[in-house]
């Protein structure tokens, strides 16, 4: 690796604005790319990333484009290669993640969901593929989710579409490697980016604890992984999809981003798990405190609430077979209730 290995190159970070997307725009800026920095509807926090990387001395716009709209990717594409030169590095990084059960899944959020997460990849590649062709040299990365990886009956739409980004790093590596282009992806697991904001840390220690390298995985984490498959470190690879899960195939699949909180501008919104405040997290009043503190298994309660599309968990402690409804927060219902091992302290990450 080379602290200048991208000198001269164009790069462009769809959903770039926040989260994954800005950690890659400014890996990139770092190694001497132009880059542009696309955004849908956030333009102060696009604008924020474009100062800062001007600021070290880098060259970077912000370019506007919903990128499951065709003319607006490809108005988006000529502006860069405007002012930037034709795109050499692509990362396709905007998604939107809506939760939903099957019955809550309809045809509209289904079509918003691919419109962004697949029909916006396969708009964006395509407006650059021919450029890349013409000059026998391009890079793409696609970020893909460890959900296309098992099953997710929540998220239906969001697993299908990253399963769908999956195929098209594979089929389009093999269509495109005799013009030089590479192409692979990237399945990322939970990384701490704003969704997170709220969740109780009792869900995160928990999270944490699952994970083989003992912490929740970072933007820059994923930017390195996207560096490496851009980069002549990773020459002799086209078509693969790099899991970058601290070791866990588990997701906080309780805990997922409800449909008003999603959206393009999040960046890469894979994720997993949902802003929970304290006004939807239930407390538990069904034994006295001295009983709680004695209880050395407990039970997770999975619990919807009434008011508002998220999905939260409460431990409490196993007093008995039946579990009271009264003692949730008035809001909430009890979907399921498992046993589970005692919670240990969070295992400090590397």
């Amino acid at each position: 690796m080379t602290e200048q290995e991208f000198s001269g190159k164009t790069a462009l970070v769809t959903g770039g604005s926040r989260g994954i997307g800005r950690a890659c725009a400014e890996m990139l800026a770092r190694h001497g790319a132009r880059v542009a920095v696309n955004y849908r509807s956030n333009a102060n926090a696009a604008n924020d990333v474009v100062r800062t990387l001007q600021t070290g001395g880098h060259t970077a716009i912000a370019v506007r484009a919903d990128v499951s709209d065709e003319t607006q990717v490809q108005t988006m594409v000529e502006t860069v290669e405007k002012q930037l030169g034709p795109v050499d590095l692509l990362i396709n990084n905007a998604g939107v993640f809506y939760y939903a059960t099957h019955e809550e899944t309809d045809l509209e959020l289904w079509n918003r969901t691919l419109a962004c997460n697949l029909t916006g990849v396969f708009l964006v590649t395509w407006a650059v593929k021919q450029q890349m062709i013409e000059r026998q040299f391009g890079r793409i990365v696609n970020m893909s989710s460890i959900s296309a990886l098992r099953p997710r009956p929540n998220s239906i739409a969001y697993a299908a579409s990253k399963a769908g980004v999956t195929g098209f790093t594979k089929s389009t590596a093999e269509a495109f490697a005799e013009h030089n282009i590479r192409v692979n992806a990237i399945a990322p697991g939970l990384i701490e980016t704003e969704i997170l904001d709220g969740v109780d840390q009792s869900v995160l220690d928990r999270i944490v604890e699952s994970t083989p390298l003992g912490r929740i995985g970072t933007p820059d984490d994923v930017a390195e992984l996207a560096r490496f498959l851009l980069s002549d470190e990773s020459r002799f690879m086209t078509g693969q999809t790099i899991v970058g899960s601290g070791g866990s195939m588990r997701e906080a699949s309780n805990f997922e981003t409800s449909p008003t909180t999603a959206g393009t501008d999040r960046g890469h919104c894979d994720s997993s798990a949902a802003a929970l405040s304290s006004a939807t997290q239930p407390t538990n009043t069904a034994a006295p405190a001295a009983s709680r503190r004695n209880e050395t298994t407990v039970t997770r309660l999975n619990i919807r609430s009434r008011s508002a599309n998220l999905r939260c968990e409460a431990s409490v402690p196993s007093f008995g077979a039946r579990v009271e409804t009264q003692a949730m927060a008035e809001n909430c219902k009890v979907v399921r209730a498992v046993q589970v091992s005692p919670i240990r302290p969070a295992v400090a990450g590397p």
